[in-house]
């Protein structure tokens, strides 16, 4: 079948082509594009941590006169210079379905001339999105990782790749970005005897004392009604009405804002829910419970990008396709046809003390 819609593939404008304008009708859009600006590209694979930084916070010792020296032990080169992180995967496409699309696209072929012209456009828009199934996946798998490494970092101040959510690859770190953690000052959010509002204003008052003012609250949806059940809540939604005393039953986001405007606190943000599906099948949710992100800038961090080596030395009997800084590959070997994409990529939290993070279900104070 040389006239078939997979063998036209082979031609890289054809596949580009087709790459480019069905991502135009994905319903899928990377959760980090809402949270950070435009990718900032490295020419090499690394990006520069903050040298100036972390020789400023180091104040001079004071020794005896006569003493030695004191000896101090620099920061690894890791721990100065970050990695962009590879991502990459391949896909054989499955016999099953390349025999069902050719079926498919054989039926389409001999049914075509009876039918109307918008029929004909909607058969074959639904034979073209049967066939860009697995290239889609293809597109959208590294943003999805991204989305994990970057809301992880957010909601807990780490970023990790494990066995737990990297299980194609033997790939495995976890790195703490350092950012000042507090734990709820009298007991967990949920418990009645909690303090929501102090524990908030603590973390505000550290921020203040290092020079920034917060500006967004967020939280996940099970954390908002944990903070609700205090009865420093109860009392300051309850209303009295002559000798009697109305609590209120629900008490709603707006209202929340309305009081935090009152009493001179930032807005509240909810944070909708995010599921992403791990390689084993299972869902994890990256909007973290039992975490309230404080932060002192609108963005905190940005995606750092470089391109693969394969974009500019390209593989004989490939096609490519570039979308969003994802190198994404098509071709036919005597195994089968293949599908993949690499991606350099990596978002970087890049300004100290722009976010603090309140773990609700810890207490005593400060954590890290």
């Amino acid at each position: 079948m040389t006239n078939t819609i997979i063998k036209k593939l082979e031609d890289p404008k054809v596949f580009d082509a087709f790459i480019q304008e069905n991502m135009k009708l994905s319903t899928y859009k990377a959760e980090w594009k809402n949270e950070m600006p435009a990718p900032e590209y490295c020419a090499a694979k690394v990006y520069q941590a903050y040298l100036a930084e972390y020789g400023a916070a180091i104040v001079g010792s004071i020794v005896d006169k006569n003493a030695e020296k004191p000896t101090h032990q620099m920061p690894v080169a890791a721990e100065l210079v970050g990695s962009i992180g590879r991502m990459a995967d391949e896909w054989q496409m499955d016999n099953d379905r390349l025999s069902q699309f050719y079926y498919l696209e054989g039926r389409y072929h001999d049914k075509k001339a009876s039918y109307s012209t918008s029929m004909r456009e909607a058969e074959f828009r639904k034979l073209v999105q049967y066939l860009f199934d697995p290239f889609e996946k293809a597109i959208i798998a590294p943003h999805k990782r991204i989305d994990m490494l970057y809301f992880e970092g957010l909601f807990n101040g780490t970023q990790t790749v494990d066995a737990t959510n990297n299980t194609k690859s033997h790939v495995s770190y976890s790195y703490d970005l350092g950012v000042t953690k507090f734990n709820a000052t009298t007991a967990a959010w949920g418990e009645t005897t909690a303090t929501p509002i102090d524990d908030l204003q603590a973390v505000i008052d550290y921020a203040e004392s290092k020079g920034k003012t917060v500006q967004r609250i967020r939280m996940s949806r099970s954390t908002f009604r944990k903070m609700c059940k205090s009865s420093q809540f109860a009392e300051a939604f309850t209303v009295k009405m002559g000798r009697v005393e109305v609590k209120s039953k629900f008490i709603s986001p707006e209202d929340v804002n309305s009081y935090f405007e009152s009493i001179m606190l930032p807005p509240i943000e909810v944070e909708k829910d995010r599921f992403a599906t791990l390689g084993n099948g299972t869902s994890v949710n990256l909007t973290v419970n039992d975490r309230v992100v404080l932060q002192c800038a609108q963005s905190v961090a940005i995606l750092k990008v470089s391109d693969p080596l394969e974009a500019i030395d390209k593989l004989p009997n490939k096609t490519y396709s570039t979308y969003d800084d994802n190198l994404v590959g098509f071709w036919r070997s005597d195994r089968g046809r293949f599908t993949d994409y690499e991606m350099w990529a990596t978002p970087v939290f890049n300004g100290k003390n722009d976010y603090f993070i309140l773990k609700t279900d810890e207490v005593e104070g400060k954590g890290e």
